[in-house]
């Protein structure tokens, strides 16, 4: 309809319409064909001057205000039905359009329901939050009342057209009631930039609880208040002064809410009163008097009309005061805003009697607006034959009304021309997707050939009201009788498609004894199945037969309600006694195992278990002869009670496991179903024996330690809860693997393995390393924690070594430090033990320790002797001895002790011993000693003249 247009309006009015009659019609003038399409437009003011568009008498008193020709109309009706009225403005004024969608107020007058049958309770509200309630559809529904009235309308039901109806209900050529024009399918177009938002809320009260003095359906209750009816409209109010809706109802009432906007941009507001006599209504925008009306005493029900754009009011108020019949007040507001929301809402006298509503709020967004709706078709289409039965006797068929739309079909109500004879029962609700059905009960009472017109009324757009025919046939003569052949009441199977077989027999030799197939119709679980459809054969002229099929075949642990519903001889005899109905039930499933042990695929510590299973069937029991357990491949005889509600089969092993081993065992038996093969339970289960083998531990010597015991034992725990075969011990030191049988092996109380060496097996400062290499328990089962070890041999003592001053050489300095270095290889030195003794004066190594290695395997010491208070002379020899001891894990440490001997030089002069001397060689004085200083250490030059 071109982008300048702001609303499109589309209605699918479901008919097929004659284009080229509208054009040529001068009550369309400007109209034209354009393809598919009969398209005209005009100023709003042509179409408010050419509709009966405020009430339902068409007093014309009540104008727009602030509105000039630019506003035009746009519409355009397709060949097959859908329709379309656009609005767009010539100056681009968004405010304007956006009026065409505040309604007067929200009632049957602008929505154009359908009217209430005479015993209709219609409990849902006309007004449904579809895209309909605007001036555009009203337009749309003035043009296609002057299309359906002027003649163009080609084919398809016609639509109701008056909106009051103060008429006979409306009917066509045959009879059949129409559907109203708000049931057809709406859009709207929001041809903008962000959504548009209407809101519309509303005060009434009202005396009497009739629908429209003076039209047919006066009296008609419609939705019920707590204290009388009102309006079929949401969001209404009921006077809270009235205690019921007999008398006058006086009193005032009010309710208010407020509004919030988020990127609001233009808007259009329309408040407006509705009076009879004797009324006053008010209407507040931010608490400012916007639309009053009183009327004292006339009843020419005036209305009062305010209208706004562009204004955006945070408080909305709406107010009514009656004294005798009805009042109203009402608000709608269009607005192009990101979001709108209401809340404050408020009724006074509180809380009032309608659950104080919210304003109804309804957003459309850029592009197309609808809802969805149900779609319907019916099987069979129109003609349901319920064939011959007998005078006094019922048959059952059923029409199946199958929804394939996207939302609830709803029934709004039947009606049918002889209830007498035919009964209907029906589902009022069908969701989408689904299937219901409208069943059909035939009670002829005499001979003869009936039929009923059943006319169906629904949500269905183009399908509101619809039209059933059922025809039957009434007869007199002797009927067959109905005999079971399977299954038979009470019985069991185990077949999902278990055959149900009936024979029909003659009581005596005016029956024809012929089964007429296309009569039979057969009630399975709630479902109908005929011969008409084939569902039903019948076999050699008196067996009915019948075999479920997907998706209606029966369940495991269902009971099976059957009925034959009808079913005729060849001469048009209904069988006797009809509906026949019994029950059978199904188990399709093996018995059950409770619980069995060993658990599948278990794995076992315990050598000897006990084979326990639990059976039982909750359907149609446990055969207990059928019951078989196999171990291992040979059927063996468990021994079996009844307890805690099953079967409890119990086998012990007659021999242990032993490691590794897995044993399968195997269970058979069968239920007792009556028709089919019995349900057979054959299922394995398998276990094992398995053992996490002994756990060694390290006792002595740990990992990593050094032993000074020549004789050292090695102590390592073995244990098992299975207990340890000592025969399988293998332990290796070195490369000498040994076992239980060497003599220097023994294990102990079950749990420990001694190693002890004969003499000289070790040797000093060697690695020794050790591993269990093997242990299996009484079961077979290998060690868990195959581990080796190493420790150290050391039997030797610490080393020493003076290093400062030098051994028994002379040294000159009296107060000389005294230096040791040491070392022990393998243990280190145990330090608190070591310590220098200097002339009965003791100096622990931790006092006078300058330096040690990490591992306290090497180091040095000095000690003072002078500070220590020692003072020695020229020509003194002192003694030093070094105590160490080592630091092994096991056994007592090595220890040294070491002495040392430091020599002091004696003091010496020049001298001549004697002097003089004659080495003549007479014995006298022949020999000579010379002194001189540090003779000890220096040498000399003599010269002897």
């Amino acid at each position: 309809m071109g982008d300048s247009v702001v609303f499109i309006q589309r209605v699918n009015v479901c008919s097929d319409i004659d284009l080229e009659g509208i054009a040529a019609d001068d009550s369309f003038p400007g109209a034209y064909v354009d393809g598919d399409f009969a398209i005209w437009e005009h100023p709003l003011s042509y179409f408010l001057s050419d509709s009966c568009f405020w009430d339902y008498r068409c007093n014309p008193g009540h104008t727009f205000d602030g509105f000039n020709d630019s506003l035009v109309l746009r519409l355009a009706i397709w060949r097959h039905g859908f329709a379309y009225c656009g609005v767009y403005s010539t100056h681009g004024d968004v405010s304007d359009a956006l009026f065409l969608l505040c309604n007067k107020e929200v009632n049957p007058v602008t929505t154009w329901g359908r009217p209430l049958t005479r015993d209709d309770i219609y409990t849902g509200a006309f007004f449904s939050r579809d895209y309909s309630q605007n001036m555009l559809s009203q337009f749309l529904h003035h043009q296609y009342e002057k299309i359906t009235g002027n003649g163009h309308v080609i084919s398809g039901a016609l639509p109701i057209l008056k909106d009051r109806l103060c008429l006979d209900p409306p009917a066509d050529s045959s009879g059949s009631y129409l559907y109203g024009f708000n049931l057809l399918d709406f859009a709207l177009f929001n041809n903008l930039d962000k959504p548009v938002w209407t809101v519309a809320s509303k005060i009434q009260v009202r005396r009497g609880d009739g629908v429209f003095s003076g039209c047919w359906y006066t009296g008609v209750p419609v939705i019920e208040g707590p204290d009388g009816a009102g309006y079929f409209i949401e969001n209404n109010t009921w006077c809270a002064l009235c205690p019921d809706s007999m008398g006058l109802c006086t009193g005032e009432s009010q309710r208010g809410f407020s509004i919030g906007y988020s990127g609001a941009e233009n808007s259009a507001i329309r408040m407006s009163g509705g009076s009879n006599n004797m009324t006053e209504a008010w209407g507040y925008l931010d608490g400012v008097l916007r639309m009053h009306i009183l009327n004292c005493c006339t009843r020419d029900y005036a209305s009062a009309n305010y209208y706004a754009f562009d204004t955006f009011p945070d408080s909305v108020r709406l107010r009514i005061d009656l004294s005798r019949a009805a009042i109203q007040s009402n608000i709608r507001m269009a607005v192009l805003a990101d979001s709108i929301w209401a809340d404050d809402i408020w009724e006074d006298p509180y809380p009032g009697h309608d659950g104080n509503p919210p304003p109804i709020i309804i957003r459309a967004d850029p592009g197309w607006n609808g809802v969805l709706h149900p779609e319907i078709t019916v099987t069979p289409a129109e003609t349901l034959d319920m064939g011959p039965v007998l005078v006094g006797e019922s048959a059952m068929n059923s029409f199946a009304i199958n929804n394939i739309g996207d939302t609830t079909l709803v029934i709004t109500t039947i009606h049918h021309t002889n209830p007498a004879v035919f009964g209907l029962l029906y589902d009022v609700f069908t969701p989408a997707h689904s299937t219901s059905d409208l069943m059909v009960s035939f009670n002829p009472d005499s001979a003869g050939h009936y039929e009923d017109i059943v006319t169906v009324y629904t949500n269905v757009p183009c399908f509101s009201m619809f039209n059933l025919y059922i025809v039957g046939e009434g007869i007199e003569i002797d009927p067959m009788f109905t005999e079971l052949v399977e299954p038979l009441p009470g019985t069991w199977t185990s077949c999902a498609d278990q055959n149900i077989i009936l024979r029909g027999i003659c009581s005596d030799t005016s029956c024809c004894g012929k089964i007429m197939e296309e009569s039979v119709v057969l009630d399975v679980g709630g479902v109908l199945h005929t011969g008409a459809d084939s569902s039903v054969r019948v076999i050699d002229d008196t067996l009915i037969y019948y075999t479920p099929y997907a998706p209606y075949l029966f369940g495991n642990g269902d009971t099976i309600e059957v009925c034959l519903a009808n079913s005729a001889d060849t001469c048009g005899v209904v069988f006797d006694s009809l509906p026949y109905c019994w029950s059978f039930m199904v188990d399709l499933n093996p018995p059950d195992i409770i619980f069995h042990y060993p658990p599948p695929d278990t794995v076992l510590t315990d050598p000897s278990p006990t084979i326990s299973i639990c059976l039982f069937d909750s359907l149609s029991g446990l055969d207990t002869n059928s019951i078989m357990l196999n171990v291992d491949g040979e059927i063996v005889e468990p021994s079996m009670i009844f307890a805690d509600s099953c079967y409890l089969l119990e086998y012990p092993l007659p021999n242990p496991m032993h490691y590794s081993d897995t044993v399968e065992y195997c269970i058979h038996a069968t239920d007792t179903t009556d028709y089919c093969p019995n349900n057979v339970l054959d299922t394995c289960f398998y276990f094992s024996l398995w053992s996490a083998g002994p756990l060694g531990n390290l006792i002595i010597p740990w990992d990593g330690a050094v032993s000074a015991c020549m004789n050292q034992e090695i102590h390592i725990g073995i244990v098992d809860s299975q207990g340890v075969d000592s025969l399988t011990i293998i332990l290796a030191i070195g490369g000498d693997t040994m076992t239980i049988a060497d003599s220097r092996l023994s294990f102990v109380d079950d749990s420990l393995l001694i190693f002890a060496p004969n003499e000289g097996y070790w040797n000093d400062n060697d690695t020794i390393i050790i591993s269990l290499i093997a242990a299996d328990d009484n079961l077979g089962a290998p060690l868990g924690n195959p581990f080796s070890f190493d420790f150290y041999t050391d039997f030797t003592p610490p080393a020493s070594e003076l290093v400062q001053p030098i051994e028994d050489e002379w040294i000159q300095y009296l107060e000389t430090p005294v230096g040791i270095s040491f070392e022990d290889r393998v243990s280190g030195i145990l330090l608190d033990s070591c310590y220098l003794e200097i002339e009965g004066h003791i100096f622990p190594f931790a006092e006078i320790l300058t330096d040690i290695s990490t591992d306290s395997r090497r180091g040095n010491v000095v000690a003072y002797p002078s500070e220590a208070g020692l003072n020695f002379n020229p020509g003194d020899s002192i003694f030093v001895t070094c105590y160490m001891c080592d630091d092994p894990d096991t056994c007592p440490p090595n220890c040294s002790e070491t002495a040392y001997r430091i020599l002091f030089e004696p003091m010496a002069t020049c001298q001549i011993y004697p002097n003089p001397f004659s080495p003549n060689g007479d014995g006298v004085n022949d020999f000579i000693v010379f002194d001189y200083p540090r003779m000890f250490i220096e040498s000399a030059q003599l010269s002897i003249f």
